[in-house]
């Protein structure tokens, strides 16, 4: 028998008798124990830096076993460390012996040694603005790394050691970032979280076409956490505010000291207030406007005939009970088309303030200056002048009531009257005065001193053709021994206007009223004034301008330049001169730019009449 391994081997020899039928064996017996043993290659070994490079080193080869017979190497398995890092990887291959028992086996081992740190990559330093009080909500980005055997973890690691998530306060914040791989080498990087505080800025201006910058205005912001004393700003030559160093929140922001006057008010804006405030439909108009209304601060915030009517009363007594407050203020852009708003006027005006520039424009308009025609430092803005003209003489008795019309000198029709007339209050009384020559219809006015203020507005205009009466004075004359040359002239005041059936103001509104004096002699009925002319050119101009003016008659010329506030500035000329035209040089190179008046002034004793103009120096 054939054998390779463990069991017997019998050798057999065999006897044959003659007959070659009887036979006999004989038998020879070896018993195979194997005890060779098995002798494996020598083990192999290296040193790598990373598990992913103990790759199968591959199988060894066969040997033989004692008996000379070819044995294979089979893998059986591999040895890793936990974690994959510093340590060794074991790949193992078995020999077995044909009894298979026998064995041995071939191991090749790595030594895994990694000392290559992870690259790690940072994000991106940030720059951001408060946006939740006094610090940023921001969303963090990881680092990233990589590693030549795998990055087992990256943590980052703020310096106020707060979590990554929590708000970032203002200044800067660094975050460590490491990135760790398993056999413990580190990187690290730092980024910067930078929270800077916010601002909130803008330009004042005044609601009138021009927009004219609030100058030297002092704004205070509170709320937002701020404390006392609260932070101011001033406003510069064209208006500008700043605040710094605002953390994100809700403030307030108010006008502390506007160091300015008021003015602008009169007929003409209770007019518009009266008809805007009618409906149903009411034209959009900025809410500061819509305040500058509500004269009354109605709890609601309304306008009403009642606002109308305090305006009226406000021109004709000049402001003598002043509006609290007689300024108001609003963010610009923002309107209202409705005569009851959603709350009343309020002085600390809110604003929110998020995360980085804030941009808030305002808008200011004096409380009852409704068509905004004031300049702020000035008077009125700029527009052609109401001409009041001596007509002529009437004769008048020592202690006599007479009615003395004031008349339209052209065709007209009458919305609103303001009227601030100068007269010898020591030689006339003014008993009264009514709309056209209805005594059942009075109108407001107020005397005070030498002055004399007429203020009417209605929803319905008055039409007048040239020569028809607008209102009607009641007079009584004074019992003196001298009541010649009683004269109602107008004050060179820029609040003089009439307003046409639109509630605007009116061009060129010529008006004309008697002279009052004791003689029997009447002057002949011409409208002298209707040949006083008056003009500049250029206008506006720069340093000089040429003034033009025609006198109907020989006479006293008077001629004055006033501010817009009515101060004179300039006498031009105080003499008599001779009837024709006339021209002079004017020079102004000191006035400051601005819009002035020029009123000439013509007196022959028997006849005054009267022509403004303004002028605008650049």
């Amino acid at each position: 028998a054939s054998l390779t391994c463990n069991g017997s081997v019998v050798w057999t020899y065999r006897y044959t008798a003659c007959d070659n039928v009887t036979t006999t064996d004989w038998h020879y017996t070896y018993t195979v124990t194997y005890s060779g043993g098995l002798t494996a290659p020598t083990a192999g070994s290296s040193t790598v830096s990373c598990s992913v490079a103990a790759v199968n080193p591959g199988n060894p080869g066969d040997i033989t076993d004692a008996c000379g017979r070819t044995v294979h190497a089979v893998l059986v398995g591999q040895d890793a460390p936990s974690p994959s890092c510093n340590g060794t990887v074991v790949w193992r291959y078995r020999y077995t012996g044909c009894d298979g028992t026998t064995k041995t086996d071939w191991t090749y081992t790595y030594t895994i040694q990694d000392a290559t740190p992870p690259n790690i990559t940072c994000p991106n330093n940030i720059t951001v603005y408060a946006n939740n009080g006094c610090t940023a909500t921001i969303t963090i980005i990881s680092a990233t790394a990589t590693d030549n055997c795998g990055v087992s973890s990256i943590v980052g690691v703020r310096s106020d050691l707060q979590a990554l998530t929590d708000p970032y306060p203002v200044g800067i914040t660094t975050i460590t970032w490491t990135a760790k791989d398993c056999a413990g080498n580190e990187a690290t990087c730092q980024q910067t979280v930078t929270v800077n505080k916010n601002t909130l800025s803008g330009t004042l201006t005044y609601n009138n076409t021009a927009h004219t910058a609030m100058n030297n205005v002092t704004l205070t912001l509170s709320g937002g956490g701020l404390s006392t004393p609260y932070p101011t700003s001033t406003t510069d030559a064209i208006g500008n505010y700043s605040f710094t160093g605002l953390c994100a929140g809700d403030y307030t922001i108010a006008v502390t000291n506007n160091n300015k006057s008021v003015g602008g008010i009169n007929a003409t804006d209770a007019a518009q207030v009266n008809a805007w405030g009618v409906g149903p439909t009411y034209p959009i108009i900025p809410k500061v406007k819509f305040f500058a209304a509500d004269v009354i601060n109605h709890p609601i915030g309304h306008i009403s005939a009642v606002d109308a009517s305090s305006i009226l009363g406000y021109f004709v007594t000049a402001g003598a009970t002043p509006y609290s407050p007689n300024w108001k203020f609003w963010k610009a852009g923002i309107n209202e088309n409705f005569s009851t708003n959603d709350h009343p006027y309020i002085v600390n005006i809110p604003v929110a303030i998020a995360g980085g520039s804030n941009t808030l424009d305002l808008l200011a308009q004096c409380t009852g200056d409704f068509n905004g025609s004031f300049i702020p430092g000035g008077a009125k803005s700029m527009s052609d002048n109401l001409t009041l003209n001596n007509d002529q003489n009437i004769i008048a008795q020592q202690g006599a009531v007479i009615e003395l019309p004031v008349n339209a000198a052209m065709d007209m029709n009458v919305s609103a009257i303001s009227m601030i007339m100068n007269f010898p209050s020591s030689k006339v009384e003014v008993m009264g005065v009514y709309l056209t020559n209805d005594p059942n219809t009075p109108i407001s006015y107020n005397v005070n001193g030498d002055e004399l203020r007429v203020g009417w507005n209605s929803l319905q205009a008055v039409t007048l053709l040239n020569g028809q009466r607008l209102f009607t004075l009641k007079l009584k004359i004074k019992a003196t021994s001298d009541v010649n040359d009683i004269l109602f002239t107008l004050a060179g005041d820029p609040l003089n206007e009439l307003a046409d059936e639109t509630y605007n103001a009116m061009n060129n509104a010529q008006l004309k009223v008697d002279m009052v004096n004791s003689t029997t002699l009447a002057v002949n009925n011409v409208t002298l004034s209707e040949k006083l002319a008056l003009s500049n050119h250029p206008n506006p101009f720069k340093g000089t301008t040429t003034i033009d003016y025609t006198l109907p008659f020989d006479g006293k010329v008077v001629m004055e330049i006033h501010d817009m506030l009515g101060k004179t500035i300039m006498v031009v000329t105080n003499d008599t001169q001779k009837a024709g035209a006339h021209t002079m040089a004017l020079d102004v190179s000191k006035f400051a730019s601005g819009v002035y008046t020029c009123t000439l002034n013509l007196n022959n004793n028997s006849t005054v009449v009267t022509r403004t103009i303004k002028i605008m120096s650049k």
